[in-house]
């Protein structure tokens, strides 16, 4: 149950993410964010 609710919060998280980081760092930490979202949902 933690890594769904860490999962929930990803979307959350990366608007005020991009509010605070540089446009490079903030690319990088989406495409993060999104792979492990991926990874986390594709896995079951």
């Amino acid at each position: 149950m933690g890594v769904a609710a860490l999962v929930t919060n990803i979307p959350i998280l990366m608007i005020y993410f991009s509010r605070e980081l540089s446009i490079r760092v903030n690319r990088l930490a989406n495409i993060f964010a999104a792979l492990f979202t991926y990874l986390c949902c594709s896995r079951g």
